[in-house]
């Protein structure tokens, strides 16, 4: 935690607490003070990367109160006091945990709207040396060490978590049969990402997306990158946690059959080298400073230009397309 640049991604730096071992608990059974800390975390890395709007695509709402009241609980009212005005956007919070109705929410709002709003306010309260969150977190820490340090003589597999299995994740049969197109694949990968944030919060994303089938890691990566396409139309935010996921969105756009998606996206790609794919941010990182902005911005227009083509057409729009294979692999995607 603490100020940082606005030209460079903050990404997922290691967590104050992570030396204790209970970063893996699930939410609920963390002590109060970590759960007071981690959305914290996790705001301000989204924050400094793709603003509050990228916090509030990728996490649902109850991120947002968690972060909320994590702020007010550590003291940083500074910094509450400008989510909550943030917040105040969306007169009815609960849209913020419905998938559909949130990404129309988005929508509506510019991104200059909330960086005028909160991205700005936030990270120049950040970089302020005596005002910055790792400040407000270091103190709140030491008040609390019970929340974050281990007994002596304690190991971390006391802390083991228990997680649904990822197969939990499948969306039923029953409520599977009265769905289609658009409708069936938000389903599915709202069940996805509800597992992919479960995970997350768990601290064990590899583990998750190891166990999904190749159908389900091709439907969720795409997923959350278009979901950040058609909010921010470009592919430069994405590159903290998508970095990561290139990979499987590459093979996911082959397993699909949108080749022509495939073929936009690594062409747009292709100005940063093979670093890009990198899954050390450090890396990624230093591909992405290392183009200058106008050829940068030159590939995004033509890669978002090419996007929206795709999508407006049936036969390559990624629901679509995403849709005939869930009809073609039902036992990749359906439960019980």
């Amino acid at each position: 935690m603490g100020g940082g640049s606005r030209t460079g991604a903050r990404g997922t730096s290691p967590h104050p607490f992570a030396k204790t071992g209970s970063i893996a608990q699930p939410p609920n059974s963390r002590p109060a003070g970590q759960r007071a800390l981690l959305p914290i975390v996790w705001l301000e890395a989204e924050t400094y990367n793709g603003g509050l709007l990228q916090f509030l695509d990728n996490w649902d709402g109850r991120w947002a109160e968690d972060a909320l009241n994590g702020l007010r609980l550590i003291g940083a009212t500074e910094y509450s006091s400008l989510l909550e005005r943030a917040l105040g956007l969306f007169p009815d919070r609960r849209v913020l945990n419905h998938r559909t109705r949130k990404s129309a929410a988005l929508r509506r709002i510019s991104p200059e709207e909330m960086e005028a709003l909160f991205d700005a306010p936030f990270q120049t309260l950040n970089d302020a040396e005596d005002a910055t969150l790792g400040h407000y977190a270091a103190d709140f820490i030491r008040q609390r060490p019970s929340d974050f340090f281990l007994p002596a003589g304690t190991t971390e597999s006391a802390f083991a978590p228990s997680l649904p299995p990822p197969a939990t994740y499948r969306l039923g049969l029953g409520k599977s049969s009265s769905l289609a197109g658009a409708e069936l694949v938000d389903a599915i990968v709202a069940r996805l990402c509800n597992g992919y944030a479960e995970y997350a919060r768990a601290n064990r994303l590899p583990e998750y997306f190891a166990a999904l089938t190749a159908g389900q890691q091709a439907v969720l990566s795409i997923a959350r990158l278009h979901s950040h396409l058609l909010r921010s139309e470009s592919l430069e935010g994405f590159g903290v946690f998508g970095g990561e996921m290139l990979e499987s969105i590459f093979c996911g756009y082959a397993l699909l059959g949108a080749g022509e998606h495939l073929q936009a996206l690594r062409q747009a790609l292709a100005i940063f080298g093979p670093e890009i794919s990198s899954p050390d941010l450090t890396v990624r990182d230093r591909a992405r400073n290392g183009i200058p902005w106008g050829v940068k911005q030159v590939a995004e227009t033509t890669y978002a230009n090419r996007f929206r083509q795709l999508e407006a057409v049936e036969s390559s729009a990624f629901k679509r397309l995403a849709e005939r294979y869930i009809r073609a692999h039902p036992e990749d995607f359906f439960g019980v």
